[in-house]
């Protein structure tokens, strides 16, 4: 590919019915299971249920409080978040279950929109068409979960940036709200001295930790700690990170460790080269590799982070490497690899390698995006 020339470039009228056939190919795909799966969305509403009593990690209660809502419980179905993500829900968990969901689904359209709206890396269209043909979104939704309001905050994480990085720091640390798809954050920070990123994020952890600790008592770590130990894992070969990747072979964690501080080695060399957009893009692939647990909607999470390198291919210089990540970049903005996840370990092979292939070519790429946090031409600014 030449310098200059975009990776996917339609016009406005192709990118519209490219988008409606995307949605067509995943609601072919996943009808079945938008009819027939419960929402997750429970987790959050007996969060909000049960904070601020000493009962919010409490199995018996848990269950307890999903029978007054679905008529019926599951271990799937505990609320295992930060106390602070169960104040953000109290307010829906005041309502009847059914309408609390149905306001649910409405902010995480909105939180959608408001994702297509503010990205502009490399530019809306694209956005639009990359969630259209997302499966991964389409079970976000299915399932109740959050990841389009992660989404939404990244986008306001990378506009902030160009103009108030203590903001845009601030806003960051509203990531915790599922920390374990945000565990190599830290890296792209110290590893690019973001200071003033650095105090905004800190103040923000702050209020986290302060607000977690005053609703739910001194002991929460420890008391979600054993609630997490106490749940099954039955489907871990299922996962699209290292641990789904290496289940088939063995359930150890030394060999899992092993293979996180490679893939944190890697991220490591990406943010000490590129600026702070392709850094983020590697955060985001590294931390869903190194999450001990993530499901097929956390892979919504890669959007970003494709965007952004979609967005660089042409500003490259033309080199094998590059075509191999443009190729790479396709093949996971389709429903194919997640497709092949759910199928199972063979098949899922294909695309957690395609993961850990993604990072080790942004790595070999970011030696040829300029001098070492020097930040590429802002669409924002």
């Amino acid at each position: 590919m030449r310098a200059g020339a975009p990776l996917i470039d339609l016009r406005a009228t192709d990118y519209r019915w490219a988008a409606v056939l995307g949605v067509a190919v995943i609601l072919a795909f996943s009808h079945e299971t938008l009819l027939t799966t419960p929402s997750e969305y429970v987790t959050f509403y007996l969060g909000g249920r049960l904070v601020g009593t000493p009962y919010l990690y409490d199995m018996a209660h848990g269950y307890q409080e999903q029978v007054r809502a679905l008529g019926g419980y599951g271990e799937q179905f505990l609320f295992v978040r930060v106390p602070f993500c169960a104040v953000l829900h109290r307010p829906l968990a005041l309502l009847p279950y059914r309408a609390a969901l149905g306001f649910w689904h409405i902010i995480l359209f909105g939180a959608l929109l408001g994702f297509v709206f503010i990205w502009q890396i490399p530019n809306r269209q694209l956005t639009l068409l990359a969630c259209c043909w997302s499966l991964p979104l389409v079970f976000d939704f299915v399932f109740g979960k959050d990841t389009a309001i992660l989404l939404l905050l990244l986008a306001v994480v990378l506009r902030l940036y160009c103009t108030r990085q203590a903001a845009s720091g601030l806003v960051m640390s509203l990531l915790a709200i599922k920390y374990h798809l945000f565990f190599l954050l830290p890296l792209l920070i110290i590893g690019q001295r973001r200071w003033k990123i650095a105090s905004g994020f800190s103040l923000g952890a702050l209020v986290i930790t302060g607000v977690s600790f005053s609703v739910g008592g001194w002991d929460w770590p420890v008391r979600l700690t054993k609630l997490l130990a106490a749940q099954s894992r039955p489907h871990e070969y299922l996962m699209p990170n290292i641990r789904g990747l290496i289940a088939p072979l063995t359930d150890q964690f030394w060999p899992e460790l092993l293979l996180d501080i490679i893939v944190a080695v890697f991220v490591w060399r990406i943010v000490r080269r590129a600026d702070f957009a392709y850094g983020m893009a590697a955060v985001l692939v590294g931390s869903l590799l190194v999450s001990h647990h993530a499901a097929l909607n956390d892979c919504a999470l890669l959007l970003p982070a494709l965007l952004i390198v979609i967005g660089r291919s042409a500003l490259a210089v033309q080199q094998p490497s590059l075509a191999i990540l443009n190729y790479l970049c396709l093949f996971l903005l389709t429903p194919l690899p997640y497709v092949l996840i759910t199928f199972g370990t063979a098949m899922g092979l294909v695309a957690k390698v395609s993961f850990v292939a993604l990072l080790v070519c942004m790595s070999i790429q970011a030696r040829n995006l300029g001098s070492p946090f020097k930040d590429a031409p802002s669409p924002y600014l």
